[in-house]
């Protein structure tokens, strides 16, 4: 049986640089999840429709090189493998690769994979070794099972939003897909260790996460406290439930974040603006009577805090040791002296849109770094490469290709036999 060359993209000293995951999602929670398996140096082949590829290629209303910026963020280091799976011909393909392959990562409704006749029941026969991950909106059972899975749906259903906005009762969406995010993560977190069962046990298994379950896992401390004291966390704007003064404050020009987590911390605080007095006042003399008393702490914070640039206090109180930060926007997080410092962004280079920008493996591996090796590919930029690799001919290659079961784009790069970096 020949085996796919080792010729990923983001291959090399990564710890699962022999690890191949075959990706049949879309969008951003699957996507999410090979791609931080291929910065771990994963040969990730995306496979994708032959017409379209995945649908967040178009999503939005701007693109850069033909696909979306979000495409480019969430499918770096994959190779793309543009293959009819509807077709008897494109299954049996597949069912190739799946031979050869470590991880299958899929985010279709649940039932989708078994009607095309390639649910894991089939797979593990195939390759008793695979492991199987599904993420799903709310989990492969129960009355919500055929719900088609968003991440707003599922901030809300999952208690997240309930918690998140103005205190007035003003609800506010999460600004980014945090369940989209989250649960590909944690399911990232299940196939490695499936993985590293089957080390012991040499089977595979079937792993996943749904956006829901994400959510409500993300909701770990105020599920503690709701247990504990039988209250629910309502809507607090950006301070704490059970901590003050940890929260945004206004300065003259803006705003800054402090954040006492003890009494030494607000002590610097209250030295620092000038406010020594406000230690030993009985409204706020400890943690407790400060959250009672919060709105009047705030008040009195802020009439010392408006005579300085939020820049100025930053300053101030980071040399007196309370804990404190600015609220950057996006540019300004991504050009703050620590980001930079510490490489959070990195570029490549693409063969139809140039170099870009892309933020870096959000994790540090001593000995075995993660890497962003190549860019997101171009929809079949792979295909002809892979199916070399399976011993198909080219001249049954471009057959597949002119039938439809198939779509090669590898011509749009400089060298098909070295995916560019």
């Amino acid at each position: 049986m020949a085996e796919l060359s080792n010729r990923s993209p983001s291959g090399g000293a990564g710890p699962l640089s022999d690890v191949v995951v075959l990706d049949l999602s879309q969008i951003l929670s699957g996507p999410f999840c090979a791609m931080l398996l291929g910065d771990l140096g994963a040969d990730v082949i995306k496979i994708e429709r032959p017409t379209g590829g995945d649908d967040v290629r178009r999503a939005g209303t701007v693109t850069v090189g033909g696909s979306s910026p979000q495409f480019h963020a969430v499918n770096r280091n994959k190779r793309s493998l543009a293959l009819d799976l509807k077709s008897p011909r494109g299954r049996a393909i597949f069912m190739e690769l799946v031979r050869r392959a470590d991880v299958i990562v899929e985010n279709f409704r649940p039932g989708v994979m078994d009607r095309l006749g390639i649910g894991y029941d089939e797979l593990q026969v195939a390759n008793p070794g695979l492991i199987f991950c599904s993420i799903t909106g709310f989990g492969p059972g129960g009355p919500y099972r055929d719900r088609p899975g968003f991440d707003l749906i599922a901030q809300g259903v999952s208690g997240l939003m309930s918690m998140t906005g103005s205190e007035d009762g003003q609800l506010a969406k999460i600004g980014v897909p945090i369940t989209d995010l989250a649960s590909g993560m944690l399911a990232s977190s299940a196939i490695m260790a499936a993985l590293f069962a089957r080390q012991t046990t040499g089977r595979g298994q079937r792993v996943g996460c749904s956006l829901m379950q994400a959510g409500i896992a993300y909701t770990v401390t105020e599920s503690a406290y709701y247990w504990a004291t039988g209250e629910i966390a309502r809507p607090n704007g950006t301070s704490h439930r059970v901590l003050a003064p940890y929260q945004a404050v206004r300065t003259s020009d803006g705003h800054i974040l402090i954040g006492c987590g003890n009494d030494r911390s607000y002590s610097r605080l209250c030295g620092a603006i000038g406010k020594p007095e406000m230690v030993s006042d009985p409204r706020f003399m400890d943690n407790k009577s400060r959250v009672a008393n919060r709105h009047e702490l705030i008040r009195l914070i802020e009439t010392a805090m408006t005579r300085q640039t939020t820049a100025e206090w930053t300053e101030v109180l980071n040399a007196a040791g309370c804990p404190c930060g600015p609220v950057n926007d996006i540019a300004e997080a991504l050009a703050d002296p620590q980001s930079t410092y510490s490489k959070f962004t990195t570029q490549v280079e693409h063969p139809t849109a140039g170099v870009m920008s892309l933020l870096s493996p959000p994790f540090e591996l001593g000995d075995t770094p993660a890497e962003v090796r190549a860019h997101a590919p171009l929809l079949g930029e792979h295909t002809r490469q892979i199916l070399r690799d399976l011993g198909i001919a080219d001249d049954q290659i471009s057959e597949l290709v002119a039938v439809g079961v198939a779509n090669d784009n590898s011509e749009r790069v400089p060298n098909d036999s070295e995916p560019a970096a």
